[in-house]
C-alpha cells in the first residue's frame, strides 16, 4: 500500500464534486472544456432551483431560469429562491418576478398574463429583477467552440486549483481505450455545446416527465377504480330497494290474509217459523152473560 503511486482528484468546478480526472463530472454531467465553462458562466446567476439529487449546483440568471419555466422544465409548485425572495424560499407562483411567468400574480394569484404582469385584481407589479445580481461573473461572451476544438482539463483553469493529490490510491473507473491512452477525443464540430447548467435543466425535466407519467397512470387507475366503485354502489342499491319493495309486498299480502280469517262471518238462519195458533170455534152460548141461579 505504501509503495502505491499517488492518485489525483479533480473537483468538479459546477457542483464541487470529488472525482477521478476525465472529460465530464460523473454527478452533474458537466463537461470540463473551455466553452462548457462560458456557457455555465452565462447562464449563471442569483436564482436557485431547490433540488436534493444536486444540492450544490450552480445559480441561474433570470434569462435563464426564465427560459426554463418556458420550456415546462421547471413548475409553479417548485421550491426557488432569488434576489426578489430576499433568497428566502419559497413556491415559484409566490415568487415575484417568475410568478407572472406561470400566469399568476405573486400576490393574490390572481391570472395574469406574461405581458401584463399588473395584477388587475389587487394592482401588484413585479420588481424589475437585475440580470447578474453581482455575484462577481464575467460579462456575458456568448463564444462557440471552434471546429476541432480539444477538451483538455488545463484549456479554462490551472491544473493545481481543481486537482487534489492523496497519497491513498483509489480505484477509478474504468474509461474510454481513447482517454486511456492520453488522446481525448476531438469534439464533434456539428453538435451544440451543451453547459453543465442545460443538461441539469434537461435530466430534471426528464425526471419530471417520469415523475408525470406516473401521476398521470395513478390517475387513470384511481378513476376507473373509483368508476368500478360507483357501478358496484349503484347495483347494491338497485338490489336492495328491489328486495325492499318485494319484502313490503310480502309483508301486506300476509297482513291481507290475516285480516281475512279473523273478520267473523254473518250466517242468516234459514230455519222456518211455526205458524200462529188459530184461535178456538165459538161454541153455542159462549159469550152470552151467564146469570147466576137464585136459591
Amino acid at each position: 500500500m505504501d509503495d502505491a503511486p499517488a492518485a489525483q482528484n479533480l473537483i468538479c468546478p459546477y457542483c464541487g464534486t470529488q472525482q477521478p480526472p476525465s472529460t465530464e463530472c460523473r454527478a452533474c454531467h458537466g463537461r470540463f472544456d473551455q466553452w462548457s465553462l462560458s456557457a455555465t458562466l452565462d447562464d449563471m446567476g442569483a436564482w436557485y432551483l431547490r433540488d436534493s439529487k444536486k444540492p450544490h449546483f450552480v445559480g441561474y440568471s433570470y434569462r435563464a431560469i426564465a427560459a426554463a419555466i418556458r420550456a415546462k422544465e421547471i413548475g409553479r409548485d417548485a421550491i426557488v429562491r432569488g434576489p426578489t425572495t430576499r433568497q428566502l424560499w419559497t413556491v415559484a407562483r409566490r415568487a415575484p418576478g417568475i410568478a407572472h411567468l406561470f400566469g399568476r400574480c405573486f400576490a393574490c394569484q390572481a391570472p395574469v398574463s406574461e405581458s401584463s404582469p399588473c395584477c388587475d385584481s389587487c394592482g401588484a407589479a413585479p420588481p424589475p429583477a437585475p440580470e447578474r445580481n453581482f455575484l462577481g461573473l464575467p460579462p456575458v461572451a456568448r463564444t462557440a467552440a471552434p471546429a476541432g476544438a480539444r477538451s483538455d482539463l488545463s484549456a479554462f483553469v490551472e491544473d493545481s486549483s481543481v486537482l487534489l493529490i492523496r497519497v491513498e490510491p483509489v480505484a477509478a473507473p474504468a474509461l474510454p481505450p481513447t482517454l486511456q491512452t492520453g488522446t481525448p477525443p476531438a469534439p464533434d464540430a456539428a453538435a451544440p455545446q451543451v453547459g453543465p447548467a442545460h443538461a441539469g435543466l434537461a435530466a430534471r425535466a426528464r425526471a419530471l416527465e417520469r415523475t408525470n407519467r406516473l401521476l398521470f397512470g395513478l390517475a387513470v387507475i384511481s378513476f376507473l377504480v373509483a368508476v368500478g366503485l360507483v357501478v358496484v354502489l349503484v347495483g347494491v342499491r338497485e338490489r336492495h330497494r328491489a328486495e325492499t319493495e318485494q319484502r313490503v309486498a310480502e309483508a301486506l299480502k300476509s297482513m291481507r290474509g290475516e285480516f281475512e280469517r279473523r273478520t267473523p262471518v254473518v250466517v242468516t238462519p234459514k230455519a222456518e217459523l211455526p205458524p200462529m195458533p188459530q184461535p178456538p170455534a165459538a161454541q153455542p152460548g159462549v159469550g152470552e152473560p151467564v146469570t147466576p141461579a137464585v136459591p
